[in-house]
């Protein structure tokens, strides 16, 4: 179950507190190949499975790093909910790193930490140090978001509306 806090503020109460996202996502073939199209990443790697059940470890293509790191957010949106929230924006990713070959066919989901929340005169910035994980969690990829949280403008507006 995902944490709730009620403000950006109230942020600060989940530092170094161990989070885990509800969510497990099967990284199919078929998302790999969605994202390669997007990217253009077709590397046969990634996009060719004659070729890697004949010449990869494991007989299957790899997941591109890419795409474990632009799930990230659908996976953080899933470990917290902030209640009172105008926006959140993606400020920056730090320190991202893959640990090992993901290959397709794996399911994953994200650990995380708050590291620090610092509260602004216009934002609250949150630095969260995320994991991806294997369904046996086993280590994947690793990386520091840095958020920013926005309250209401008195619109009524959601997570993620940026108007």
């Amino acid at each position: 179950m995902a944490a709730l806090v009620a403000t950006p503020s109230d942020l600060a109460s989940l530092v170094n507190q161990p989070l885990r996202s509800d969510l497990e996502l099967l990284i199919d073939q078929a998302l790999v190949d969605r994202f390669v199209t997007l990217t253009g990443d077709d590397q046969w790697i990634h996009a060719d499975p004659v070729r890697a059940a004949d010449e990869l470890a494991g007989g299957r293509t790899l997941v591109p790093g890419g795409l474990i790191v632009a799930l990230i957010p659908q996976f953080l949106a899933r470990t917290y909910t902030v209640g009172a929230l105008g926006k959140c924006l993606i400020a920056e990713y730090r320190q991202v790193r893959f640990l090992q070959p993901v290959p397709t066919g794996t399911t994953i989901t994200l650990v995380a930490r708050f590291a620090s929340v610092r509260s602004t005169r216009r934002f609250v910035r949150a630095n969260i140090r995320c994991g991806i994980r294997a369904a046996d969690d086993t280590p994947l990829a690793e990386a520091s978001v840095i958020e920013l949280f926005y309250p209401p403008s008195g619109n009524g507006a959601g997570r993620g509306d940026l108007t």
